[in-house]
C-alpha cells in the first residue's frame, strides 16, 4: 500500500495505521491527492472514505485518474468472467491464472477495494456482477408459509331407486376413499332417482316411492367409523317435495347420523375457518364445451367475492366449486383462486340419457388433497385423483328394496281366564 511519498513524509510512526491518518487528515486533501499518496485509485480511496464516514477536500469532484483495467498483471475482465457464474476457490484461481494463492488473495482484496461486488466466503469467492449491491437473503416465498393440509372425497348423482344406479361402483369408491384417509365426502346432489322428473321415468325406476328410495340408500350406503357424508339435494331429490309433499333427503339425514344435510341447489361447505367450497347442482344440460357453464358460474362468484371484500374488507374465501348434475368428470384450474371440479355420477344409461344423446355417463368420483397457506388462503399444492368405473348392467338387482318391518298390532282384549 505504501507509495514513496507516504512512506517518508506522512507516516509519523510504525503504529499509525492508514485509517488513523485518514481520520485526521483526509479533509485537507483532494481525492486525487489522497490517491497519489496512498498509491491507490481515486475510486478505491473514495469508497474507503465513504465506508468510514470520512470526507475529503472538495468532496466528490471529478476524478481525473482512470481506473486501471489490470490488477496483478491480469485483465480484470478475465478474472470477473471466470468467477461470474461458478463458485471459485483460491486453488481454482491460482490454477487458472498461473499465480500463487497469496497473489490471488491479494488480487481479490484489491478488487474489493475498487468496489467490485464480490461475495466472499471462507474458502470461495463468488462474483455476481461487477457493480451491484451485495447479495442479500432471498425474501420469504409461498413455499415457506405455514399450511393447512386437507383430503376430501367428492361425488354426486347416486340416483338410488333407478334401475341404472351403480351402487356397487359407488360403494367401492367410498371404500377406496376411506382406505386413502378420506374422512369427509362431499355429495353434490341427486341421492335419489326421484319421482316424475322426466317423461317415462316410471319405466326406469325400481320404485317411485320416497320411502323405498330412502330405504335403499339407508340400507346399502356403507358406514365407516369417523366418515361423514356432506350432502346437498338436487332436482331429483326435490321432486319428492313437489309431487309427494315430503323432503325425502332431509328424512334420510335424520335416519343416518353420518349424513349431514346442507340444503338444495347451491350450498357452502366450510373446509377451514377461512376457506369454503361451494357445492352446486345446476339446472339443464351441460354445454358442448364442458367447462363453459362452470366458468360462467365462477365469474359470478368472483363478482360476489369482490363485493364482500368491498363491504367487509375481508379476504375472499371460496376456493372450490364442485358441480354435480351433469354426470361428467372435469377438472379445471380456474383463472384466479377458484378451482372447478365436476363430480361425475353413479347412474348408467337409461331412457333419458339415450333420448338426449348422453350415451356414456361418467361413473366416477374424486379424491382431492392439497395444502392451503394459513395466512392468505392460497392453494400451494393440489392433487386430484379420479376413480373411474365401468357400468354394471342391472346392478340394481344386487340391491333390492329392503323389506319393510311389519308390526302386528296387539289385540285390545285378551282372554284372561285360567289356562288349562
Amino acid at each position: 500500500m505504501a507509495g514513496k511519498l507516504w512512506d517518508k513524509t506522512y507516516m509519523p510512526d510504525a503504529t499509525t495505521t492508514q485509517l488513523d491518518w485518514l481520520k485526521e487528515n483526509s479533509h485537507l486533501y483532494t481525492i486525487n491527492e489522497l490517491a497519489e499518496m496512498l498509491g491507490r485509485t481515486p475510486r478505491a480511496v473514495e469508497s474507503q472514505l465513504s465506508r468510514s464516514g470520512l470526507q475529503y477536500k472538495g468532496q466528490i469532484g471529478t476524478m481525473s485518474v482512470e481506473e486501471p483495467a489490470m490488477v496483478a498483471g491480469l485483465p480484470i475482465e478475465n478474472i470477473l468472467s471466470f468467477m461470474k457464474d461458478t463458485p471459485r476457490s483460491l486453488d481454482d484461481l491460482s490454477l487458472k491464472f498461473d499465480r500463487s494463492r497469496d497473489t490471488m488473495r491479494r488480487t481479490i482484496e484489491q478488487l474489493l477495494e475498487r468496489s467490485y461486488a464480490i461475495t466472499q466466503t471462507a474458502a470461495e469467492h463468488h462474483v455476481w456482477s461487477t457493480k451491484v449491491p451485495r447479495i442479500v437473503a432471498p425474501p420469504t416465498i409461498l413455499w415457506d408459509k405455514d399450511v393447512w393440509e386437507f383430503k376430501i372425497g367428492a361425488m354426486s348423482d347416486w340416483h338410488d331407486g333407478s334401475k341404472a344406479a351403480q351402487i356397487s361402483a359407488r360403494n367401492k369408491a367410498i371404500e377406496i376413499m376411506y382406505k386413502e384417509g378420506v374422512r369427509d365426502i362431499v355429495v353434490a346432489g341427486d341421492i335419489f332417482a326421484g319421482n316424475k322428473v322426466y317423461r317415462g321415468q316410471e319405466v326406469d325406476n325400481v320404485s317411485m316411492s320416497p320411502d323405498d328410495q330412502i330405504a335403499i340408500t339407508e340400507c346399502y350406503c356403507p358406514r365407516y367409523e369417523g366418515l361423514k357424508y356432506r350432502i346437498m339435494g338436487g332436482n331429483h331429490d326435490f321432486s319428492f317435495v313437489v309431487h309427494n309433499a315430503t323432503d325425502a333427503l332431509f328424512r334420510l339425514c335424520e335416519k343416518r347420523d353420518d349424513f349431514e344435510w346442507y340444503g338444495y341447489d347451491l350450498v357452502t361447505v366450510r373446509l377451514t375457518e377461512d376457506v369454503d367450497a361451494l357445492i352446486w347442482h345446476p339446472k339443464g344440460s351441460s354445454a358442448y364445451a364442458m367447462s363453459y357453464r362452470s366458468q360462467k358460474m365462477v365469474e359470478q362468484l368472483a363478482f360476489q367475492q369482490l363485493m364482500e371484500v368491498i363491504k367487509t374488507n375481508a379476504t375472499p374465501k371460496v376456493r372450490f366449486l364442485f358441480a354435480g348434475h351433469w354426470h361428467n368428470i372435469f377438472m379445471w384450474y380456474a383463472k384466479g383462486p377458484i378451482n372447478i371440479v365436476h363430480t361425475g355420477g353413479f347412474e348408467g344409461q337409461n331412457n333419458l340419457t339415450r333420448r338426449i344423446g348422453w350415451i356414456d355417463p361418467h361413473i366416477c368420483a374424486w379424491i382431492i388433497s392439497g395444502e392451503i397457506t394459513k395466512d392468505r388462503n392460497i392453494i400451494r399444492r393440489l392433487k386430484l385423483e379420479p376413480m373411474n368405473f365401468t357400468e354394471i348392467e342391472d346392478d340394481y338387482l344386487n340391491y333390492p328394496v329392503p323389506q319393510k318391518e311389519v308390526k302386528v298390532p296387539e289385540p285390545l282384549f285378551q282372554w284372561r281366564g285360567d289356562k288349562k
